[in-house]
């Protein structure tokens, strides 16, 4: 009887409780599911196409910053969660009968991880959606594992767990192997590209620019406008390319110029790389160019991303006016090894290892005379066309964002080789300007492969008959009005061309992509559902006459209500009632955020983002002239014929 009892007591204690267990599972289910993806985002296997999760969010932000990499190994966060979070579940399923002590403190030990990483975002001010999701599942496993009975076995499943996260790692390194391959190969590819593009060069004439208009103040780095280029007696040759300070030969074979921000880190990087070459060779030559962004001393741009790049690069002026060449490039270096900071916010102590007089020192730096110095290097980069920093040329070919090499310093050290080998002259170029260099930017741009949304309405008949525009728009915004009658200038003398109108609206109601610095539009959403729902109910021609519309009354579109659009669709032969309800569709929605998330994935910096036969145009106009219609005439003359 006593034994009876016994057995069936044992049972009861070791049958698992299956709804516990299935919650348990559940949790670290999910756990791997957002893991996996931010994984996956490493991995290069989604890329920036994950929603919410681009470069310039939060989630972006914290899986490429410090906290993103293990220190000392770099190795991923999510890759180690990923594994984590299955070795767990490998665990849990191996161990029905209940939890041993062994994965008890394994789970406490990964909750207090989950608990310091959400903290960290609530710290940084930057909720990782997927990071936060990830660590809310494993906590709430373990929530489910504290209140699951203890197994007999001490260490049930553990070894199934350290099996699963050994081959989820292993299957992450491969991974990670292939992926780098894969961008290395690339890199060193745009790299092959670039030496060949600078040794190939020949010379071109000095270009003429005008030295008489300022810069437009705009947001940084979105539409800096340089000054107009034109031919005239009021304007002087200058040499755009021309620095006060190069360290080097001036009549050095290989000649590198660079335009910089004390406090940029890329500028930072490459000024190392470029200083190891220099420290080898005698037949290379760096000289510099301020472009300090800070709107204290740089009026081109509109926000301030370096507060002491202005004092820096006044800093490095000052040196040189007192010293010369070498003190101006011991400041130099010393403010990239500082990373553009002045010490406890007191001017650098190299000034008294220099043997400068602290007073004049700060008089000279505080003057019009550095000043000036500064606005005129911020006025050439306009003119050239500078959209980051740094601005890189290479015996004056522009070494391209897009044409970053793998190997910075053995780029450098291939074309002095060609040079020195006499497979190629040493000579430097005339880099172009004005609409020449943004027609130049969009020819030498790398072809984006833009994923088509489930609906698309294009004008069929010009499909391979004419240049293929792809355009982001928003129709509350005066740069998408200039983009539209431009395009419509160049058709009207030369035809319709093959139009693809894809939307990012301006409005966090439907972007959760969009900037929090950036205010909502009024109007913004409601006209980008308006679009798509013209051309699923009146076809193509619908969808264009819409656009057209909605630019037209795009600055009121604040002011107007939905019944005024579904009035406009009456007119342009459409039901106003299947029309409204279309506008409010789920299926309009998902359209809608299906553009939203590949203007994202592709990182466009700014609107509209137009692109031509798969090519972006950098920036669309030049002091009232048309670049997209410049770039249009290239496009059309190699089109075939109609």
């Amino acid at each position: 009887m006593n034994t009876r009892t016994t057995k069936k007591t044992e049972k009861v204690v070791n049958q698992p409780n299956t709804a516990k267990w299935v919650i348990g599972l559940v949790c670290i289910a999910v756990a791997i599911v957002f893991s996996g993806l931010l994984a996956l985002k490493q991995l290069g296997v989604i890329g920036d196409s994950l929603p919410g999760c681009g470069p310039a969010s939060a989630c972006g932000a914290l899986t490429s910053g410090p906290f993103g990499r293990i220190p000392g190994l770099g190795w991923p966060v999510s890759f180690v969660g990923l594994a984590w979070f299955i070795a767990l579940a490998a665990t849990w399923c191996m161990g029905r009968a209940g939890v041993s002590s062994t994965l008890r403190w394994l789970v406490r030990v990964g909750a207090l991880a989950s608990v310091g990483f959400i903290l960290i975002m609530v710290d940084k001010g930057a909720i990782c959606p997927y990071c936060l999701i990830a660590h809310l599942g494993n906590l709430g496993f373990w929530i489910v594992v504290e209140q699951s009975r203890t197994s007999p076995h001490p260490s049930s499943g553990v070894m199934g767990g350290v099996g699963a996260f050994l081959v989820t790692t292993i299957v992450l390194a491969g991974g990670q192997m292939i992926h780098n391959a894969q961008t290395q190969e690339a890199a060193i590819e745009n790299e092959e590209q670039f030496i060949e593009a600078v040794l190939a060069q020949e010379q071109l004439d000095p270009v003429v620019v005008t030295t008489t208009t300022s810069p437009e103040t705009v947001d940084s780095l979105e539409t800096v406008d340089p000054p107009e280029t034109i031919d005239s007696p009021a304007t002087v040759v200058r040499d755009l390319l021309a620095s006060r300070w190069t360290d080097g030969g001036v009549d050095a074979p290989v000649q590198v110029v660079m335009i910089s921000d004390y406090q940029c880190p890329d500028c930072r990087t490459y000024e190392l790389d470029i200083q190891s070459v220099l420290a080898k060779r005698d037949d290379v030559s760096l000289s510099v160019k301020h472009f300090p962004m800070c709107a204290d001393c740089n009026p081109s741009v509109s926000r301030t991303m370096h507060a002491n790049a202005c004092w820096a690069a006044r800093a490095a002026e000052t040196a040189g006016i007192l010293g010369g060449e070498q003190a101006f490039w011991e400041m130099h270096r010393w403010l990239f090894q500082n990373k553009g900071k002045f010490p406890d916010g007191q001017l650098p102590p190299l000034i008294d290892d220099l043997g400068f007089d602290r007073q004049e020192f700060t008089q000279i730096m505080t003057s019009d005379e550095t000043l000036d110095l500064v606005h005129q290097d911020i006025e050439d980069a306009i003119a050239l066309g500078l959209f980051y920093t740094p601005m890189i040329f290479i015996n004056g070919v522009e070494l391209k964002w897009h044409m970053l090499p793998a190997r910075r310093s053995q780029t450098v050290n291939s074309i002095a080789d060609g040079i020195a080998s006499g497979r190629a002259k040493a000579m430097r170029i005339t880099p172009p300007v004005g609409i020449d260099k943004y027609v130049a930017d969009w020819r030498d741009g790398r072809v984006r492969l833009i994923r088509p949304s489930n609906r698309e309405f294009r004008r069929k008949d010009r499909i391979g008959k004419a240049p293929r525009v792809t355009a982001f728009v928003d129709f509350t915004s005066p740069n998408s009005a200039v983009f539209m009658h431009d395009l419509k200038v160049w058709e009207d003398t030369h035809g319709e061309t093959d139009l693809i109108l894809r939307i990012n609206p301006l409005s966090h109601d439907c972007n959760p992509n969009l900037p929090k610095r950036m205010n909502s539009r009024e109007g913004s959403c409601m006209s980008a559902r308006a679009l798509k729902a013209a051309g699923l109910i009146g076809g193509d021609d619908a969808h264009f006459k819409m656009a057209w519309w909605l630019i037209e009354i795009g600055y009121k579109l604040d002011e107007i209500d939905e019944s005024e659009i579904i009035d406009q669709a009456v007119v342009l032969g459409m039901d106003g009632t299947r029309f409204a309800q279309s506008m409010n569709s789920l299926g309009v929605e998902d359209l809608v955020e299906q553009d939203v998330v590949e203007f994202n994935k592709h990182k466009f910096p700014h609107m509209p983002a137009v692109l031509l036969e798969g090519r972006q145009i950098p920036r669309l106009t030049l002091d009232g002239y048309s670049v997209i219609g410049s770039a249009l005439d290239e496009s059309a003359q190699q089109a075939p014929e109609n």
